[in-house]
């Protein structure tokens, strides 16, 4: 899985953080959610809904993975 950022214009309503599903954090200053995603399909699935709902994305942004360290 892999975990996104995405920073919008305005505020996401919350029937559409409902359709998103599972958000880890939601931050206003417009707004940032990050969510964790399992494929790129669900990112594009993501996408869908915020224009649908015709809510601007500003940046969508991948967080970095770090490799399981070896005990």
């Amino acid at each position: 899985m892999t975990s996104y950022e995405i920073r919008v214009g305005g505020e996401i309503p919350a029937d559409v953080l409902d359709r998103i599903g599972e958000v880890d954090a939601v931050r206003a200053a417009g707004t940032t959610i990050e969510v964790t995603l399992t494929d790129e399909a669900a990112l594009w699935g993501l996408i869908e809904v915020l224009r649908t709902a015709g809510i601007e994305m500003l940046e969508v942004r991948r967080h970095s993975q770090e490799a399981p360290v070896d005990p």
